[in-house]
């Protein structure tokens, strides 16, 4: 489980960073330009596509992420190992959460219609908000949270 674990976490990480670019910052935008409502759609299917797909990984990474988690917090370890494993899953997470919420914002910068905008932005967001070590916000509440945001942009794109 832990295998697999670490190759979805890793595969995220890849593919967020694959649609940020090769850098750590997110793709500049498009130069502006006075389109049509049809080429605002077309750009919007793949925006919708992409951010889909991202959102999907990232919520199932974080979710296995905190079932990995919990698994090395309960098991049969020296204190100092567990700590260790930890520490690297979590950062592993953080990275992957900060190149989602990035994409994100990437994709809305893009020639879209306003309510699939304003659905990314809001999900880069939420992101932020789970991915900030400050935050008292539950497990439970993060991982649902998480796991709908694909669920709320589909529903954004199908508007």
């Amino acid at each position: 489980m832990r295998r697999a674990l670490v190759t979805l976490v890793l595969g995220l990480v890849a593919l967020t960073a694959g649609a940020c670019g090769s850098g750590s910052a997110p793709p500049p935008p498009p130069p502006p330009t006075t389109s049509s409502a049809g080429s605002a759609h077309t750009a919007t299917l793949a925006v919708c596509a992409e951010a889909v797909k991202v959102s999907k990984a990232g919520g199932a990474a974080f979710a296995d992420t905190l079932d990995e988690l919990w698994v090395l917090g309960h098991a049969d370890l020296d204190q100092k190992i567990i700590d260790s494993r930890s520490a690297a899953r979590e950062q592993a997470l953080r990275a992957a959460m900060d190149s989602w919420a990035k994409t994100l914002s990437a994709l809305a910068d893009q020639d879209v219609i306003p309510q699939v905008k304003a659905v990314l932005l809001d999900g880069a967001r939420t992101v932020e908000r789970f991915n900030d070590p400050a935050n008292q916000t539950s497990d439970g509440e993060a991982r649902t949270t998480l796991l709908r945001l694909a669920g709320k942009i589909e529903a954004a794109c199908a508007a």
